[in-house]
């Protein structure tokens, strides 16, 4: 039996099964995926990395400050020398102050694999049912194997998106008003779009680059209708053996194709308009992978930062904040947190 088992390997569960092992607790963390980090998301392609979830580290909290020195002199994180612009209106491009972000050179899921290690972690493990035992908790997953498996702990961390968290919330003896509260936690969709070119594309930049200190550049286009974001993502790398981009396609794009099977019409539409209002090269590239992400940012939140119930149980993720609060990295983080000291007071 362990002490703890923790449901889910972003960003909230790794610190809370991190901070819960730091103490002396025996933590198993499962996941459906391959790898760990969530939307903390790097790709493999074609001889480089790309990051198609979070695009940077910029906590916006005192309480990331130990956790991000501690990344930047394990030499996770390094500071990303960026030029900011807007497309503020059709064929206006205006560089603009961007606030100081740190990437990680690796891939943003090194920050994960920093927060791993040393935890004991099963991989293509989707938990489906969670049972109350007299000692604790029996947890139901599926895997690899046809046939399910299961697992014994004293408690249970689950830090998965509100909406994957209800049907287990809806097995156990729960007050109905807390279900309701989690199933009324909303998310957009978005699309992200990894793109690579030819090496020769790097010096032809144009209006990017010219007054830009750097190499690296983004763009928010408050414009359109189909592009959030455009990013020069090889930037971010040391010595990246060609130029990748990566494009976020705006929430009300992304809800079009929410259950399509074939995304390449999306990718079409989102390069010809990347290269519409920045470079005609972009539409052109030489790769392209799309990704949807379903669970991509919370538009309506659970309110506080973790979802405590009477039984040595308790929910964690972005997902859960004070209307108050900072969303994305800073919120997860808090949230695992939070987690932890409510877990450590039950067991």
């Amino acid at each position: 039996m362990w002490d703890v088992i923790v449901i889910g390997a972003g960003l909230a569960g790794l610190v809370c099964a991190r901070e819960l092992r730091a103490v002396g607790y025996r933590v198993c963390v499962l996941d459906k995926s391959r790898g760990v980090g969530g939307r903390m998301a790097t790709r493999r392609v074609k001889g480089t990395r790309v990051d198609h979830g979070l695009r940077y580290w910029n906590p916006k909290t005192p309480a990331l400050q130990p956790l991000t020195e501690e990344l930047l002199a394990a030499n996770v994180l390094a500071p990303w020398a960026v030029t900011a612009f807007e497309i503020p209106q059709p064929e206006q491009l205006v560089e603009v102050t961007a606030a100081p972000v740190c990437v990680a050179p690796e891939g943003m899921s090194a920050i994960a694999k920093h927060l791993a290690a040393n935890l004991e972690i099963q991989f293509q493990q989707r938990v489906t049912a969670l049972e109350r035992t007299d000692t604790g908790w029996r947890i139901t997953y599926k895997g690899i194997n046809p046939a399910a498996e299961s697992v014994t702990a004293k408690a249970v961390v689950v830090a998965i998106p509100g909406p994957q968290a209800v049907p287990l919330l809806k097995s156990i003896d729960l007050p109905q008003r807390q279900v309701q509260l989690v199933e009324a936690v909303e998310y957009e969709t978005r699309l992200t779009l990894m793109a690579g070119y030819p090496a020769e594309r790097g010096r032809e930049m144009g209006p990017l680059t010219p007054s830009a200190p750097s190499e690296g550049w983004m763009v928010t286009d408050n414009s359109g209708t189909s592009i959030t974001w455009i990013g020069l993502d090889s930037s971010k790398r040391h010595a990246a053996p060609y130029p990748t981009i990566v494009i976020q396609s705006k929430p009300g794009f992304a809800d079009r194709y929410l259950d399509a099977r074939d995304l390449q019409p999306a990718a079409s539409v989102l390069l010809r308009a990347a290269g519409r209002k920045l470079l005609p090269w972009i539409a052109e590239p030489d790769w392209f992978q799309i990704h949807r992400w379903r669970y991509a940012y919370v538009t309506q939140a659970y309110p506080g930062d973790c979802v405590r119930t009477d039984v040595p149980l308790v929910c964690c993720g972005d997902w859960c904040r004070s209307p108050s609060a900072i969303a994305s990295i800073d919120a997860a983080f808090s949230s695992g947190m939070a987690a932890q000291a409510v877990i450590s007071s039950r067991i």
